[in-house]
C-alpha cells in the first residue's frame, strides 16, 4: 500500500488516499467489474489521454471501436 494526494481542481483542496501497488490474486477480487469491463475503461482512458486533439474527450464511435485485445 503507498498513500497518495491530489488536489481538487474546483476548490484546491487536498485528499489523501491509499492506492495498493500489489498486483496480487487478493487485490483483484476487490471489484465487481469484469476482466472485459476493465479492459473497455483502460481502453477509453487510453484513446482519451492519446487523442491528438487534446479536448479531453472521444466520440461514442470511437469509444465503440476501441481493440479491446490489448487492454487485458
Amino acid at each position: 500500500m503507498e498513500m497518495r494526494c491530489c488536489r481538487n481542481q474546483n476548490d484546491g483542496g487536498v485528499c489523501y488516499g491509499l492506492v495498493n501497488t500489489v498486483p496480487d490474486e487478493q487485490s483483484k477480487l476487490g471489484t465487481k467489474y469484469s476482466v472485459p469491463q476493465i479492459a473497455l475503461f483502460k481502453g477509453v482512458i487510453e484513446a482519451i489521454v492519446q487523442d491528438v486533439t487534446a479536448q479531453g474527450s472521444i466520440s461514442n464511435i470511437d469509444a465503440l471501436n476501441i481493440r479491446l485485445e490489448n487492454q487485458v
